[in-house]
C-alpha cells in the first residue's frame, strides 16, 4: 500500500513549526548551562517537548489514514503528552524566574510606592 500525503499543508506546517521549536529550544538550553539557569532550562525543556509533539502531529496529520492504527494512537498520545509537558515547563519555568527574581528583590512593589524608612 503506497503511503499518501493526506494534508499536505498541516504536514509542512508542524514539520516548520518543529524545526523552530527544536532551534530555540536549543539555544536556551545551551544558554542555560550554568547552574543558576534553572528556569532557562525548563523553558528550553518545553520548547523541545512542543517539537516533538508538533513532529508527531505532523505524522499523524500528513500519514494519518497510511499509518497503522495503533502507530495512529501512540502518536496522537505523544501529541497529547507533548502538549501538556511544554504547557507545565513553561509554566515551572516562569515561575521559577519569579521565584528568583521576588528572592532578588524582597519587596515587589516599586521603589516611589514604598515608605520612606526615613522619618
Amino acid at each position: 500500500t503506497p503511503m499518501t500525503i493526506s494534508e499536505p499543508t498541516t504536514l509542512l506546517t508542524n514539520a516548520v513549526l518543529a524545526v523552530a521549536a527544536a532551534a530555540l529550544g536549543l539555544r536556551l538550553l545551551e544558554a542555560g548551562r550554568p547552574p543558576s539557569h534553572v528556569g532557562t532550562r525548563l523553558r528550553a525543556g518545553a520548547f523541545l517537548a512542543g517539537a516533538t509533539a508538533a513532529l508527531a502531529g505532523g505524522l499523524v496529520h500528513g500519514f494519518g489514514p497510511s499509518l497503522a492504527p495503533w502507530l495512529k494512537a501512540f502518536s496522537w498520545k505523544v501529541v497529547l503528552a507533548g502538549v501538556g509537558c511544554a504547557c507545565f515547563l513553561l509554566l515551572a519555568g516562569s515561575a521559577w524566574w519569579l521565584h528568583r527574581r521576588k528572592r532578588a528583590r524582597p519587596s515587589a512593589e516599586p521603589s516611589h510606592l514604598r515608605p520612606d524608612p526615613s522619618p
